[in-house]
C-alpha cells in the first residue's frame, strides 16, 4: 500500500472542499494531468484514505431538530454495548453515534421534529436500555458548522469551505427534490445521468433541482469523506466553559484560524465546543496552550474527548 504524498493530499483536500469537482478542476491545481488526477482518485478510494462522498444538507431547512445524547455506561459488557450501537445503526432517527474515550463513553445524535418527538424516541430508548445507562445528558444541537480540512496541506488558490446545519429557513421541497437528495447524500460524485437515472428524472431537471437546493440552503456543499486515521489523526472534541461570555466572538474566530479545526458546535447547553483532527495528545496540549497564552483570563475550564470509533454518520433522513 502505498503513502500518500504530497499530491495526493492535495488532491484529498479538493476533494474535501468540493467533493464534486472535476477531474479537469482537480488537475489544473495539482499540475498533474487529468487521467493522472483519475488514477491517483481511484487509488485514493481503493486503499481507504477516501470512504465515500456525500452531500452536507441542512436538515434545519427540512424541518428537522437535533438532539445530542452522551451516555456513561452502567454494569455493561461488551455484547450489551454491542448490542446498543446495533440499535442506534438500525434506528433511522439516529443520524450519528459513535464511542468516545473521556467523560462520556458513546454519543449519539437523533433527528426530530420537536421536543415531544425526541422525548418519545427517548423514551422508547430508555425502556430497553436504561439498566446500562449511568450519567448522561441531552443537549439540543442549535448550529453545526463544518470546515473543510486545511491542514491535509498548504495550497494556494483553495479556498476553505464552511457548512452550516441549523437554524436554517424551512424550505419548500417536493418528492422530486427528495430523490434528488436520496441519490447525492450517499455519493455526491455520482453523475448527473446516473443521479437521474436513480431518481427517475432527466439529467436537465437534476441539474436544475441541485442548483436550486444550493440556493435554498438545504444543501452546504459537496464533500469527501476524508479517513483520518489513514493519514494518523484522531477527532479531539474541547469544550470551552468561559468566565468571560464576551470573549466568545473573539475565541469563535481564533478558533476558525486553526487549520485542523473540523467542526464549531453550537449547543443549548455550551458555550463553545469545537472538534480538531489531532495527532497525539502532545499536540492538544499545544493547541490548547495557544488558547491559554490569548484567553487565559476569559476560559474557567476545559475538557475533552476523543472519539474512539464513529459507528454511523448519515446526511440525509431517508425514512422519515
Amino acid at each position: 500500500m502505498q503513502k500518500a504524498d504530497s499530491k495526493d493530499l492535495l488532491i484529498l483536500r479538493i476533494l474535501d472542499a468540493d467533493g464534486r469537482a472535476s477531474a479537469s478542476k482537480i488537475a489544473k491545481s495539482t499540475r498533474l494531468s487529468k487521467s493522472a488526477v483519475s488514477q491517483r482518485i481511484l487509488r485514493l478510494e481503493k486503499e481507504g484514505y477516501v470512504r465515500g462522498y456525500y452531500a452536507l444538507i441542512d436538515s434545519s431547512r427540512l424541518g428537522l431538530q437535533s438532539f445530542r445524547v452522551y451516555l456513561k455506561y452502567h454494569n455493561t459488557s461488551p455484547r450489551m454495548e454491542r448490542q446498543m450501537m446495533d440499535f442506534l445503526l438500525q434506528e433511522p432517527r439516529v443520524w450519528w453515534s459513535g464511542k468516545m474515550q473521556g467523560n462520556w463513553d458513546a454519543g449519539f445524535v437523533v433527528w426530530a421534529r420537536d421536543v415531544s418527538e425526541f422525548r418519545n424516541f427517548w423514551l422508547s430508548f430508555s425502556l430497553r436500555f436504561r439498566q446500562h445507562i449511568g450519567n448522561y445528558v441531552v443537549n439540543p444541537y442549535v448550529k453545526i458548522r463544518h470546515y473543510s480540512l486545511a491542514f491535509l496541506c498548504n495550497a494556494e488558490g483553495v479556498a476553505r469551505q464552511v457548512g452550516t446545519v441549523g437554524e436554517g429557513p424551512r424550505a419548500t421541497i417536493d418528492a422530486a427534490d427528495r430523490k434528488v437528495l436520496s441519490v447525492i447524500s450517499e455519493d455526491a460524485r455520482c453523475p448527473l445521468i446516473l443521479i437521474a437515472k436513480k431518481a427517475g428524472l432527466s439529467p436537465g431537471v437534476v441539474k436544475y433541482r441541485l442548483v436550486n437546493l444550493v440556493r435554498a440552503g438545504v444543501i452546504q456543499g459537496y464533500r469527501a469523506m476524508i479517513n483520518s486515521e489513514k493519514l494518523g489523526y484522531s477527532l479531539y472534541k474541547v469544550n470551552f466553559v468561559l468566565n468571560d461570555v464576551t470573549k466568545l466572538a473573539a475565541i469563535r474566530e481564533f478558533t476558525e484560524s486553526i487549520p485542523n479545526l473540523a467542526y464549531i458546535d453550537e449547543t443549548a447547553g455550551e458555550d463553545l465546543e469545537a472538534d480538531y483532527y489531532l495527532s497525539s495528545e502532545i499536540e492538544l496540549e499545544k493547541l490548547l496552550d495557544s488558547y491559554k497564552a490569548k484567553f487565559h483570563s476569559a476560559i474557567r475550564e476545559v475538557n475533552y474527548l476523543v472519539y474512539s470509533h464513529v459507528s454511523k454518520h448519515a446526511y440525509y433522513p431517508q425514512k422519515i
